[in-house]
């Protein structure tokens, strides 16, 4: 197999992708939309509204005529103080996802993590849940780079690892993830047991579909094997 047609590295989005954190999630928005008078929102709602990071969250978790750019600031704000004390709170890997991570480290693919999560969060539950299975960089919201779908983070990521962005699976489940891989020239994995739909992750550019985690390592083999005809 030529060595420069090969998929060598993996980068994976967080939330929606490697964990469930919506109930986590749900709390602290609520947290802050009560605290301001505002309605709170059903789980649904926010995971509707996740995915682009914190300052949007709130955007679009405020009333409407309550989305001034004074109040979305405060409450952002607000977020970024309530989140680190919530997001353990039904935070959990999905089925395969360990699974999946093991066998990636035994097979020596590197492996990392590019999210619109704040980084302060990321770090902690990323060395919490998955510390043991070599995930680096971890690039959150606030290392620098702009927010998904700008592909600065995942470019600097595949930089880190040291392969080439189109050499690169990038696994998400939202359309800022399917975004952010087409514009760093990354193959583009869409996670279906994630935040969005099919329709979401196809119209926004998705070249594969997964319906469990280890399929991924299905994709890699057979996208390498096509390399190799």
């Amino acid at each position: 197999m030529q060595e420069e047609h090969r998929y060598k590295a993996v980068i994976f989005d967080l939330d929606g992708t490697l964990v469930d954190s919506l109930p986590g999630l749900q709390q602290a928005i609520n947290c802050v939309l009560s605290d301001n008078g505002f309605p709170t929102l059903g789980l649904d709602e926010v995971k509707a509204r996740v995915g682009h990071g914190v300052t949007e969250l709130v955007r679009r978790a405020l009333p409407v005529d309550h989305r001034s750019e004074e109040t979305i600031a405060a409450c952002t704000k607000a977020m970024r103080e309530a989140y680190p004390h919530y997001w353990k709170d039904g935070t959990v890997p999905y089925d395969g996802v360990e699974e999946l991570l093991a066998a990636l480290q035994k097979r020596g693919v590197p492996r990392a993590l590019v999210t619109n999560k704040m980084q302060d969060v990321t770090d902690e539950l990323v060395h919490s849940l998955f510390g043991s299975y070599g995930i680096d960089p971890v690039i959150g919201s606030d290392s620098g780079y702009p927010l998904k779908p700008d592909p600065g983070g995942a470019e600097a990521a595949a930089c880190s690892l040291g392969v080439h962005p189109q050499r690169c699976i990038f696994l998400g489940d939202a359309e800022t993830d399917m975004e952010t891989a087409k514009n760093a020239g990354m193959l583009a994995a869409g996670a279906l047991w994630g935040f969005r739909d099919r329709r979401v992750l196809l119209e926004s550019g998705a070249d594969r579909l997964l319906t469990h985690p280890l399929e991924l390592l299905d994709l890699l083999q057979e996208v390498n094997t096509a390399a190799q005809e």
